[in-house]
């Protein structure tokens, strides 16, 4: 998602709610292998929170 065209790693960031500088920090562990991006992708997952009672 960060790295698809016309997408900036900021607006990426904002959109999670993460600092710009972790997905600066993950992409570089992945390139230099400390990240295994299929095991990442199952730990992280985004989910949305809102104060809506039921």
């Amino acid at each position: 998602m960060a790295d698809a065209a016309g997408s900036s790693v900021t607006e990426v960031a904002e959109a999670f709610g993460v600092a710009p500088s972790q997905l600066y920090a993950w992409r570089k562990q992945m390139a230099g292998g400390e990240l295994d991006a299929d095991r990442a992708m199952a730990i992280f997952a985004r989910i949305d929170v809102s104060d809506r009672q039921v």
